[in-house]
């Protein structure tokens, strides 16, 4: 778990290794359980949310890249998807540059009951 980023040089030639995580969870909306997933890679994330039963389901998220993490410099890109009487929904961003950070919340309306839960992950 974690960033590793190696960079040989070499006269022209470059290698890099690259980063790959992956984290998920499962909560119950009443009962109705749901699993929900975050992965983030070298220049995208990816969020998706499995429900048991029909249900209302969406995600937000966002994914962060690595140009200048500071604050004034960083670029922030969003995400989100939704189905008022679904199963499962993902979706996801690619940035230009490697990224650093990701979270995504997610919400699940069962005809039992509504929750909300939220993942995030840092290089």
């Amino acid at each position: 778990m974690g960033m590793v980023i190696a960079v040989f040089m070499t006269g022209n030639m470059y290698a890099y290794a690259g980063y790959h995580e992956t984290t998920s969870n499962h909560t119950y909306a009443g009962d109705t359980r749901f699993l929900y997933m975050l992965k983030m890679d070298d220049f995208s994330a990816y969020a998706y949310l499995d429900a048991d039963d029909e249900s209302e389901i969406s995600l937000i998220g966002y994914v962060t890249d690595s140009l200048g993490y500071d604050d004034a410099y960083a670029n922030k890109y969003t995400f989100s998807a939704s189905d008022q009487h679904g199963y499962s929904i993902g979706a996801g961003r690619q940035v230009a540059y490697i990224t650093v950070e990701s979270y995504a919340r997610y919400f699940v309306c069962s005809d039992t009951g509504s929750t909300y839960a939220n993942l995030s992950l840092h290089e």
